[in-house]
């Protein structure tokens, strides 16, 4: 049995109506007529999102475990600020930091998300799975992208 013939015997389901493809020999769905450079590149697309959906589930928990306590700290920073406490520089940066790096990750893992998402070779149940995560990285990643918003207001 060659590698070419076991990823073959994997699933493969067409990207536009999810109809298992596995014995067709040409790629193109005998079910909505869709048509695909070739079937291998199909297994290996899905491969490839099936581990970034591993992928994305790991760092979007430790992405939370890390966000919390950033807009906590962030939080604090703000109320210290504005009770006149006299903040030293190295606490300064101890409560603002974390924020703008736990945002910047999750942006980070977002635009890959939606690269993924939006591939025509990626199939329809993968990408509904991809979108719940899309929602859940954008609600993540709005406090850095209000910080930005507020420091280019500042400025401008």
């Amino acid at each position: 049995m060659t590698p070419e013939t076991r990823e073959l015997e994997s699933e493969v389901l067409c990207p536009r109506c999810d109809y298992d493809m596995r014995g067709q020999s040409e790629a193109q769905c005998p079910e909505c007529g869709a048509t695909f450079k070739s079937v291998e590149a199909m297994v290996r697309a899905s491969m490839n999102v099936n581990r970034l959906l591993r992928r994305v589930m790991f760092w979007r928990q430790r992405l939370a475990y890390f966000m919390f306590p950033s807009l906590v700290m962030f939080t604090i920073g703000i109320w210290m600020e504005r009770a006149g406490f006299n903040m030293s520089r190295g606490l300064g940066l101890l409560l603002f930091t974390p924020l703008p790096i736990a945002g910047g990750c999750t942006l980070a893992l977002l635009i890959q998300v939606i690269r993924w998402h939006e591939s025509a070779l990626t199939p329809k149940h993968q990408r509904e799975a991809l979108g719940a995560s899309v929602a859940w990285l954008i609600f993540c990643s709005s406090p850095v992208v209000f910080l930005v918003y507020g420091i280019v207001a500042k400025f401008l």
